[in-house]
């Protein structure tokens, strides 16, 4: 079966605005925890190109905390889908477009979710990509053009995508300070998500 084709759209400041909306229903719903909640990943950098799907993530301090997130987001419409191979970041899909389900209201964009906890080397990945390319026009359209390449030669192979971004998100990286020990791990984890949309796939 043919795989679901990679869009890489330019920035839409739009998203910013829904991921407002987002983190005022979970800080309510979530309100026990008290939760950092951060709008990571492409769509949180003015002016990047992304696929249309943000990535949130919902920031505890301990491993206790972490179960009771996913005790608490699993009647908002997220399924529990495991750390998916990535170290101290619990990963959840949406049941319908719905979700978080907030007084029957349709959110326009999809969103990955996630419960990391704080200090681990996956969220400071995400916080410190985010926060270097706000700070870096030159290099986000740098990141956007690779993005698009990226589509355009593999348009229906999400691994080959990832594979692609990771050289130049590790550079960023090295830039924001990660060691060359961090560095090799975000890569790591970038190959455990290929492989991971691989095995459930069954490819």
């Amino acid at each position: 079966m043919k795989r679901k084709q990679i869009v890489v759209m330019n920035y839409n400041p739009e998203w910013a605005s829904e991921f407002y909306c987002l983190k005022s229903v979970l800080e309510e719903e979530l309100a026990g925890l008290a939760p950092d909640i951060q709008h990571v990943g492409s769509t949180s950098i003015p002016g990047c190109a992304a696929k249309p799907v943000m990535d949130i993530d919902i920031i505890v301090k301990t491993n206790e905390e972490v179960e009771e997130a996913i005790e608490l987001l699993a009647p908002l419409g997220y399924r529990y889908q495991g750390d998916l191979g990535i170290l101290d970041r619990q990963a959840f899909d949406r049941i319908d477009s719905a979700v978080p389900y907030s007084h029957g209201k349709e959110w326009e964009f999809d969103h990955n979710m996630y419960v990391c906890l704080a200090g681990s080397t996956s969220l400071r990945n995400h916080l410190a990509l985010r926060d270097y390319l706000r700070e870096s026009p030159k290099e986000t359209e740098e990141y956007s053009q690779l993005k698009k390449e990226l589509a355009g030669r593999h348009p229906h192979d999400i691994d080959s995508y990832i594979e692609g971004k990771s050289e130049f998100i590790v550079s960023i990286l090295a830039k924001a300070g990660f060691t060359e020990k961090e560095q090799e791990q975000i890569r790591r984890a970038n190959m455990k998500v290929a492989q991971h949309g691989r095995n459930k796939k069954g490819q």
